[in-house]
């Protein structure tokens, strides 16, 4: 039979057991006259330590060490959560960005993309077809033929072969096309994936699905998921930059940002003709911009209220604060005046004057902890003159990429650079 609850107890030979929780109170209780005589006394030591200094009157109040763990264990706790959501990236600023980046396992910190738009020629740069060669002028046979998907199978008749000689470059052996002579010189610095493709002809399309993951356009680019995810190191520039030569082929979806909230899409910049309005006007101080943004910000706000939730009127908001602080990191970050002869050389400034200085600009900016540099060089759209087409884009190209390559190794910056 079970006794009551809170009732009485007793063993074998009919003596009363005590209750448990009267034992464990007596514990406590003995603990607790133990810890409330060690802190009077640690109290003691602590006031007697102030009265021998002659100033009893303005000593600090004495509290032992149950209030002060009692008084202080949030703030610890709340130091110690600091430092761990630091540690994960997972500490934003006021302004929903991470003011740490993720922690990884690799090293890179830093993306360029090299995109180059209307697609270069597989075939006639990185990836050699030798078959190819015996097959000029001839039809495509149909062991061939009838593994390409219909919706691709334009024509197959009377093919090409490339007209560019290979080598093999590096102690990898990678074989490049002579159109990039001198980017091969960084055969063993460079991993050439062979195993992409995809069946989608139309170029708007294709380009959006390499920079979206998706044919339809309306998706984060890659730019601004890596934004999104890994946050920025440096508050005064963009997290993700664009810089564009030539056609813009893919337009704006190929650096957008989706259904991310719109800050994370690419801020494009001009790099041949500087960023607009980057200079604050004649007569204007940091205070008079500063109370500027701030009357801007309220009225922003207030309208924001009013509407409920709103992406691009957020990111409007942020855009101004992040134009106000460009203002002083940005022209810094954009003059090449502190580059030597021997740099600009090395990019090829004076034979690709935009693209030279497209890839010097990336160099400076992953110095300056830019997340994601994004290059884009249109006109590669070689429908009937390949050979002509590809010389004259490829020698635009070839020696800034080199350039770049060698500046960030010697820098010591390629290991965290992708």
């Amino acid at each position: 039979m079970m006794p009551p609850l809170g009732g009485a107890t007793f063993d074998e030979n009919g003596r009363r057991r005590s209750r448990p929780r009267r034992r464990i109170r007596r514990l406590i209780d003995h603990e607790k006259e133990d810890d409330e005589e060690n802190d009077f006394q640690g109290s003691h030591h602590m006031r007697d330590r102030f009265l021998s200094q002659g100033c009893n009157n303005y000593g600090p109040p004495v509290m032992n060490r149950r209030e002060m763990l009692q008084r202080a264990g949030m703030g610890f706790g709340t130091l110690a959560l600091t430092w761990l959501l630091g540690e994960e990236g997972m500490l934003f600023g006021g302004e929903g960005e991470r003011i740490l980046p993720l922690k990884g396992n690799g090293r890179v910190k830093n993306l360029v993309l090299l995109y180059m738009g209307g697609g270069p020629s597989h075939v006639d740069t990185w990836d050699p077809k030798p078959a190819l060669q015996k097959l000029h002028g001839k039809d495509v046979p149909e062991s061939i033929a009838k593994n390409v998907p219909m919706n691709t199978r334009l024509r197959v008749n009377n093919l090409y072969a490339s007209p560019f000689e290979y080598k093999q470059y590096g102690q990898s052996g990678i074989p490049v096309s002579d159109l990039f002579r001198e980017t091969a010189q960084h055969a063993d610095d460079i991993c050439v994936i062979r195993s992409m493709r995809h069946d989608n002809p139309i170029h708007a399309p294709a380009e959006y699905l390499i920079l979206t993951g998706s044919v339809i356009g309306t998706r984060p680019s890659l730019g601004s998921w890596l934004y999104y995810g890994l946050g920025s190191e440096n508050r005064d520039l963009p997290g993700f930059i664009v810089m564009i030569a030539g056609d813009n082929f893919g337009g704006p979806a190929g650096y957008g940002a989706g259904f991310l909230p719109a800050r994370y899409q690419g801020t494009v910049v001009n790099a041949s003709k500087g960023i607009a309005d980057i200079q604050m006007p004649a007569g204007y101080t940091g205070k008079n911009r500063r109370a500027q943004l701030d009357l801007i910000a309220k009225l922003d706000q207030r309208h924001l209220e009013h509407l409920g939730s709103n992406s691009e009127l957020e990111a409007r908001i942020l855009s101004y604060e992040m134009a106000f602080r460009m203002q002083t990191a940005a022209p810094e970050a954009f003059d090449l005046g502190a580059e030597t002869q021997e740099t600009r050389k090395l990019y090829g400034i004076d034979e690709s004057p935009e693209y030279g200085t497209n890839c010097l600009l990336a160099r400076r900016l992953v110095e300056r902890g830019v997340r994601f540099i994004q290059l884009n060089q249109g006109g590669w759209d070689a429908h009937s003159d390949l050979k002509g087409n590809h010389e004259k884009y490829a020698r635009l190209v070839d020696r800034p990429i080199a350039g770049l390559l060698t500046d960030l190794k010697r820098r010591g910056l390629l290991q965290q650079t992708l």
